[in-house]
């Protein structure tokens, strides 16, 4: 009987193991989309900015807004 549970306890440690990869796995995995979702958003944000003349063509910057806002990814 003693066998049996040792047996159980190592199948639970290894269950527990390779949970605890797995959700260790999941937690970088959302840090790194994270991490690069805002990266890309501040280059978009930055390409704009820039297209836009940095400020110096107001009416330029209104139409480019309106069509990257219609247009389809």
């Amino acid at each position: 009987m003693n066998h049996d549970l040792q047996i159980n306890q190592n199948a639970e440690q290894t269950y527990h193991s390779i949970r605890n990869s797995i959700v260790s796995a999941q937690h970088r995995l959302s840090a790194a989309v994270n991490s690069t979702m805002v990266i890309t958003y501040w280059e978009i944000g930055e390409q704009i900015y820039k297209a836009c003349g940095e400020n110096d063509r107001a009416e330029y910057g209104k139409k480019l807004l309106q069509y990257l806002s219609e247009a389809d990814c």
